[in-house]
């Protein structure tokens, strides 16, 4: 009996032994896993840190690229009307022009009709309406 009972009592410290040294291991796993999720956090962190500058940034850039196309369409379409108005001036610009070219040619034209006007004088003698012939 007392070697058996020597045997048991090997036995039982195996056990114990084997029983905290799955403890330990347990242990150092979640200190691990602790460390791990600390780790985790900090890096998520900080990348909710950067996704919100980057979205802040973005946002503000969106506005002031709203802004300034705002102001470029605002100057596109006053250029618009300031080239229509132009366009019209332009317009009646030529039919004045084609006006004056065809007085022109027409004061030309009769200018050569009567080459000697200016050179040959013509004596007139009006007709006296009271005089009886």
């Amino acid at each position: 009996g007392d070697r058996e009972a020597i045997v048991k009592e090997k036995i039982k410290s195996l056990r114990t032994d084997d029983k905290e040294s799955k403890v330990e291991d347990i242990e150092t796993q979640n200190l691990e896993l602790d460390h791990l999720v600390t780790k985790l956090t900090a890096e998520n962190n900080h990348l909710k840190q950067t996704y919100k500058q980057l979205f802040d940034s973005i946002k503000s850039s969106r506005v002031q690229s709203k802004e300034q196309c705002d102001d470029l369409i605002n100057q596109v379409n006053l250029k618009s009307v300031e080239v229509a108005d132009l366009n019209a001036s332009f317009q009646e610009k030529v039919l004045v022009i084609t006006a004056l070219k065809n007085s022109l040619k027409a004061k030309q034209y009769f200018l050569k009709l009567i080459p000697n006007l200016g050179t040959t004088l013509v004596a007139v003698t009006p007709k006296n309406q009271n005089q009886q012939e």
